[in-house]
Formats: C-alpha cells, structure tokens, sequence
C-alpha cells in the first residue's frame, strides 16, 4: 500500500500570492490629484496660448499709442516673443509635462503627489494671473494720453 503525500493547510502556488486592494482613501486622493494635474495642464495650455495670440495683440495696441510701459507688462511683452520663436520645442517640454503630471497623478505611490498638484495649479494660475494683470496696467496711462 502507498502512503498518501502529506497534505498542507495553505495551499501552494499563486492562490496565495495576493496583491492588497488600495484603500478608498488612497484611490480618493489618485483621482484628485489626477483632477488638479488635468486642470493645471489646461489651464498652462491656456496660458501658451494668451501669449501666443492676445498678448501680441496687445503689443500692437501699446505701440500705436506709445506708452510707457510698466515693467511686468515689458516682462511679458518679452516672454510672449520668447514663446512665439521657439513655439515649437515648448510645445514638446509641454506636451511632455503634462505627460509626466497624469502618470505621476496614477502611477504615483508618495503621498505627496495631491500637493505637488496643488502647488503646479498655484503657479499656473498665478503666472496666468500676472500675464493677464500685465496687459491692463498700462490702460490708465494710456487713457490720461488719450485724454
């Protein structure tokens, strides 16, 4: 007669090899960080494009009344000829940083992800903020001229 193979209480192989299921709260913080990186690159894409199209617009305005022009507004009068003459590579290191935000925002496992989103959204809006505060300083000057 054969003796039987002992036999374990835990069965062996893959069954056991089980991956934990991330936790609400880490799948909360992945979908909002990925909802700030999202929002940050539309509105840097919006932002590329204020100093792609308006900003020249404006500069057109500023030299036909030849103003003075306050120093934040020569500024970004500047960065926005920047941008028109390499329009191309920084569309690419955009195209890319946006890249890299959503696969941090999903593939991420650091905790500080939501502020590093946070702190991109803050300096996106707060560039934004100053290109567009930039382009209307100048308007009280130039109506005092006019007048």
């Amino acid at each position: 007669m054969s003796a039987l193979p002992e036999r374990s209480a835990e069965p062996a192989g893959p069954l056991m090899e089980t991956k934990p299921f991330p936790s609400r709260r880490s799948a909360a913080v992945t979908g909002f960080s990925l909802a700030l990186n999202v929002l940050s690159c539309l509105l840097l894409v919006a932002l590329l494009g204020w100093l792609v199209f308006i900003v020249p617009r404006f500069a057109k305005i500023f030299e036909s009344f030849g103003a003075k022009l306050p120093t934040l507004t020569r500024w970004v009068l500047n960065v926005s000829q920047f941008v028109l003459s390499l329009w191309l590579p920084l569309l690419m290191a955009t195209v890319g940083m946006m890249a890299g935000l959503i696969y941090m925002s999903v593939r991420s496992k650091s905790r500080g992800k939501v502020f590093v989103a946070l702190a991109v959204l803050l300096l996106v809006l707060g560039l934004g903020g100053l290109a567009v505060m930039a382009m209307f300083l100048p308007l009280p000057g130039m109506i005092e001229a006019v007048q």
